[in-house]
């Protein structure tokens, strides 16, 4: 396990048993208002989704469970079966892989959209990753993207992300739509955008 991967479990860990005292109905709550806060205005575009979603880097509890329309989900992360130890909840009728966002086990065009919050600047290797949800998306499929403009590197993250660095990692989607806000409380800008996938490149970049 990388330093940064251990970082990540601490700050779960913290959270499940300090924060919530272990309390499973009220981590799922939060779990569920995290998916409101998160998506904020991609959350109209999302609750319109059908057909396969991929949830990349889904942590404890997969969120994307908590949407209401009837869609097929693939929950994904390299630290799945530790998370099992913090929390074992694994929703019904949702595929559950631990594997990391860089070597996704998922045929090319596999996925309608794909969930990808908060977890880019977590990878070792943010091009594969970009390059793997490229591959995995079908051509039309939608990339709903998140990602903090932090001011300093902290133990989780491996690089440091901005304006540029986006338009670099998501050069061959096409924007949708994007809100860039600013977090008054940490002090930092927050992106978020839909994408789209258009035919063309399907390798690694």
């Amino acid at each position: 396990m990388s330093p940064q991967q251990t970082a990540e479990l601490k700050f779960w860990q913290d959270l499940f048993r300090i924060q919530f005292k272990s309390d499973k109905a009220a981590y799922l709550e939060f779990r569920r208002r995290d998916l409101e806060s998160t998506a904020g205005p991609m959350m109209d575009m999302l609750k319109m989704e059908t057909g396969r979603g991929l949830d990349l880097g889904c942590g404890v509890v997969s969120k994307l469970r908590f949407l209401e329309r009837p869609v097929s989900i693939a929950a994904v992360d390299p630290l799945l079966l530790e998370y099992d130890n913090i929390f074992m909840h694994r929703w019904p009728n949702c595929e559950y892989s631990e594997s990391d966002g860089e070597h996704l086990p998922y045929a090319l065009g596999s996925f309608d959209f794909v969930w990808c919050v908060n977890v880019i600047d977590h990878t070792p290797d943010s091009r594969r990753m970009a390059s793997e949800i490229y591959r995995v998306l079908k051509p039309g499929g939608r990339l709903y993207f998140y990602v903090n403009f932090d001011p300093e590197l902290q133990a989780p993250h491996h690089e440091l992300w901005d304006e540029s660095v986006v338009a670099d990692r998501l050069r061959y989607f096409v924007p949708l739509a994007r809100w860039d806000i600013w977090w008054s409380e940490h002090q930092k800008f927050v992106h978020r955008g839909v994408y789209w996938r258009p035919n063309g490149r399907l390798g690694i970049w």
